[in-house]
């Protein structure tokens, strides 16, 4: 059995849609878990339906905790083999579970990974992973390393272990390891619950075939970023790769550990600062100073930049600012950078 979770927050608009697309797989063996995190639209009575006319339906109402709780939720509740992650605004191709499954097991893999398509209104795109790979593909323990490795030095260009949705887990190495999404974090939580699996996975296994339909709303990146009344929020990266320096340091030795996450904490700083302080207006601009102020002072990020150097395409002013302490470059710098790459102030 497959155990389908689905953490959702005022998702009326879209959320028959989605599960319509899970009770209609081809694979009938799952069970469908529904957490109501909090809804205050219809979300929660649309579950209730569901529940009412199809016993695989399990709904879980909960008080707002944050889509990484609910999932938590979802793993407690789960009884199948397998568990597999999806929003509640996305929906699935009817035979996507049937494929993950049997891949899954026919390549005896702990985690199964499809590929997914973005919607922007009637426009579907590529994932982003044909970045990486044209084919399916078979990872063993020290390609998975190796694919890490190259995630730290240029994460948007190997996207695939980003999300949580979209691929089969394998539930027993979850429950077994008590493997959780981390409720604190609002960025990168499935970051850092991928690499806490990955310590317990020895193969896993891509599709190069879209199962997964990502609905991109047109105010998405203001609605995922618009953290700046708590910008800490924006830095979960920091808890993710200490996950993945636990990760590596299984393999790999602790100077190259340290030199590779160091790089990476630079980089993800500096894309972070970047959303913040588009992000500033006459009523965050002093709190957002006296946080980047803190930040740049971190002895973790003073750390990392004794290794990092910037790659073709990368800032070189911000890094540079930030080896000084010049809070006030570094905010005007990352700006300009915004307003270049979003269009933003």
């Amino acid at each position: 059995m497959v155990s389908v979770i689905v953490p959702l927050f005022n998702s009326e608009k879209f959320l028959r849609k989605c599960i319509d697309s899970i009770l209609t797989q081809s694979y009938r063996d799952i069970e469908l878990i529904l957490i109501n995190d909090g809804s205050i639209d219809n979300s929660g009575v649309i579950c209730d339906e569901y529940a009412s006319k199809d016993n695989r339906v399990i709904v879980i109402h909960k008080e707002n905790t944050g889509p990484s709780d609910s999932r938590n939720y979802g793993i407690r509740a789960s009884k199948g083999e397998f568990i597999y992650f999806v929003d509640s605004d996305d929906f699935i191709d009817i035979d996507a579970v049937s494929i993950l499954v049997g891949s899954c097991i026919d390549n005896v893999s702990d985690l199964s990974i499809g590929d997914f398509r973005k919607i922007i209104g009637d426009d579907k795109s590529p994932s982003g992973n044909n970045r990486t790979f044209q084919s399916d593909v078979l990872l063993e323990r020290k390609d998975i390393v190796e694919y890490v490795r190259k995630y730290l030095l240029a994460p948007n260009r190997f996207p695939l272990l980003t999300q949580s949705w979209g691929r089969i887990f394998r539930t027993s190495i979850i429950k077994d390891n008590k493997i959780l999404f981390d409720p604190k974090l609002r960025t990168f939580e499935d970051v850092q619950f991928n690499f806490s699996y990955l310590r317990h996975a020895n193969r896993i296994n891509f599709l190069d075939k879209p199962l997964y339909n990502l609905l991109i709303h047109t105010d998405h990146l203001s609605a995922t970023m618009n953290l700046a009344g708590k910008p800490d929020n924006l830095f979960g990266y920091r808890e993710a790769l200490n996950t993945a320096a636990e990760y590596l340091i299984d393999t790999c030795d602790e100077c190259t550990v340290r030199k590779e996450v160091g790089q990476a904490h630079v980089r993800y700083t500096i894309i972070q600062l970047i959303r913040l302080c588009m992000q500033i207006n006459s009523d965050n601009s002093k709190s957002i100073h006296k946080f980047v102020s803190g930040l740049i002072r971190e002895q973790r990020l003073r750390d990392g930049l004794r290794f990092y150097s910037p790659s073709k395409g990368e800032s070189v002013i911000i890094p540079t600012f930030l080896k000084l302490k010049f809070t006030k470059l570094v905010i005007l710098a990352a700006q300009r950078h915004a307003k270049k790459r979003y269009g933003k102030n």
